[in-house]
C-alpha cells in the first residue's frame, strides 16, 4: 500500500492503473484509478444511514452523457452564462435532471462517484478536472454566489447536497468512437 502525504492520510488506493498490454502497440487502452476516503471518525451518523424517503434509490442514479464532461482547471467558474464549457454543464444538468424521479430530494449522506470517460483518443483534460467539474455541476447549487438565472430550470437539478460528500470514486477511460461518458452516483 502506498504511503500518503499527511495532508492525504484520509485517501488510500484501491487498485493500480491499468494500462494493457496493447497500448505500447497502439491497441484499445484503458486506465482505471479508485480511491476511497477513509472516515476514521467512529461509527457513521444518523443521517449517513437513513434513507431518501420515497425517492430513495438504492442502486443510485446512472446516466450517460454525449461529449467531454466540464472541467475544473480555472478562477473563473463554469456556471457563468459565457464560460467556455457551458454547453458542457447544461449537458450534464440535462441528462442528470432526465433520470431524476419527481420530487427528487439530493442524497444528503455519503455517495460514491463512478465516471466512465469514453472516447476515441485521450481526453484533452485530466481525470481530476473531469471528476472536480461533474461534482461541482451536480452539487445543489442554491448557495452560489453567481447568477445561474441563464439555467432556468436546470439551476434546481442536484444528484447531493455538497460534493464533500463523495466518500468513493472510481475512474475508467475505455475506447470509443466518440467522446461521452457515464455516471453514477450512489449511497456509500
Amino acid at each position: 500500500m502506498p504511503r500518503w502525504p499527511s495532508h492525504l492520510a484520509n485517501f488510500e488506493a484501491v487498485g493500480t492503473p491499468d494500462y494493457g498490454e496493447g497500448r505500447a502497440r497502439g491497441a484499445a487502452w484503458q486506465v482505471a484509478v479508485s480511491i476511497r476516503v477513509r472516515h476514521n471518525v467512529g461509527p457513521r451518523p444518523h443521517w449517513a444511514t437513513c434513507r431518501q424517503g420515497e425517492n430513495a434509490v438504492d442502486d443510485g442514479i446512472r446516466f450517460d452523457v454525449d461529449g467531454w464532461p466540464p472541467q475544473k482547471n480555472e478562477a473563473r467558474s463554469m456556471f457563468a452564462a459565457n464560460h467556455r464549457l457551458a454547453d458542457r454543464v447544461v449537458a450534464l444538468l440535462r441528462a442528470a435532471g432526465t433520470v431524476l424521479p419527481t420530487g427528487w430530494a439530493p442524497f444528503a449522506g455519503p455517495v460514491g462517484l463512478d465516471v466512465v470517460l469514453r472516447g476515441p483518443r485521450r481526453p484533452p483534460a485530466d481525470a481530476t478536472n473531469y471528476l472536480g467539474g461533474i461534482a461541482d455541476v451536480l452539487q445543489d447549487k442554491s448557495r452560489t454566489l453567481i447568477d445561474l438565472t441563464h439555467l432556468g430550470d436546470l439551476a434546481d437539478v442536484a444528484v447531493f447536497v455538497n460534493d464533500c460528500q463523495i466518500s468513493r470514486i472510481s475512474y475508467r477511460e475505455e475506447p470509443a468512437n466518440h467522446p461521452s461518458y457515464e455516471v453514477r452516483i450512489f449511497p456509500a
